[in-house]
């Protein structure tokens, strides 16, 4: 059965992800130069469960108003930092309970990065304390569990860009 590119691209190993971005770094060469090149748009997708990331990449994939949309996957915030720079995303999606992204930690480390802080960050989490991360521009918090609508709209008010 024929696959999407944003789909294709959700395949790749977050193992290649990380060797593409350590061999990139430690040769000095740009790590931009790679397949996204070609898409019009990359968004960032975060959460230790492939399930949830698959859902949720797909479902932001389908959208875009933007195309094609390359679809970034990490399951960590420190591996996610690495990958929203050398993709140059233009947006977030983060499950708040992966590890270094929980307690608005993400939302604050793309805040002060020069290069992500424009960036829009979109929060998946069951803790209603963490509302308080929505409190920076550009960065909101949706309950879990959610409805792919409610996920549409929230996306479509943080990011109208796209």
């Amino acid at each position: 059965m024929p696959t999407s590119p944003s789909d294709q691209l959700s395949d790749r190993s977050l193992g290649s992800q990380r060797a593409h971005l350590e061999a990139s770094l430690a040769a000095g060469t740009d790590p931009r130069a790679s397949s996204s090149a070609s898409y019009a748009t990359a968004v960032l997708v975060i959460g230790v469960d492939a399930d949830m990331r698959g859902y949720v990449g797909r479902s932001v994939a389908s959208m875009m108003r933007l195309q094609p949309c390359h679809i970034v996957e990490a399951t960590d915030g420190t591996l996610a930092l690495a990958l929203a720079r050398e993709h140059q995303v233009s947006l977030i999606v983060a499950d708040a309970d992966a590890p270094g992204v929980g307690g608005g930690w993400l939302a604050e480390a793309v805040a002060g990065d020069p290069k992500l802080c424009r960036t829009p960050v979109l929060l998946l989490s069951s803790d209603a304390r963490l509302a308080s991360a929505s409190s920076r521009p550009g960065c909101a918090v949706l309950a879990k569990p959610f409805a792919r609508r409610t996920l549409a709209t929230t996306l479509r008010t943080l990011a109208p860009h796209l």
